[in-house]
């Protein structure tokens, strides 16, 4: 079992996905609505995405198409507003595997 504590400034923090959701007093939905949401999102064309792309980039941010998709779809980290960029990090980082 894999020990989710570790110290930030002396202090010891639960970093498990229980211990996130009580700090951020997060209420955890029986379904993910990342995968509920990801195969239409896919599907969406650049007119529906732009918001998307509006609300989390700076003005002049361009979409990008990874190696393998046939749209783009992908926006550059350094690109996010700084709030944006710190999620952006963090999940990055932290929640997708490489």
């Amino acid at each position: 079992m894999t020990d989710f504590k570790v110290y930030v400034r002396g202090v010891l923090v639960e970093y498990s996905d229980n211990g996130i959701n009580r700090l951020l007093w997060a209420v955890v939905p029986r379904q993910c609505m990342f995968s509920a949401m990801k195969d239409e999102i896919e599907h969406w064309n650049l007119n529906e995405r732009n918001p998307v792309k509006e609300f989390l980039g700076h003005p002049g941010t361009d979409w990008y198409k990874y190696s393998g998709g046939e749209r783009p779809t992908k926006i550059r980290l350094g690109d996010f507003k700084p709030i944006a960029r710190a999620w952006g990090e963090w999940v990055a980082r932290n929640l997708i595997v490489l």
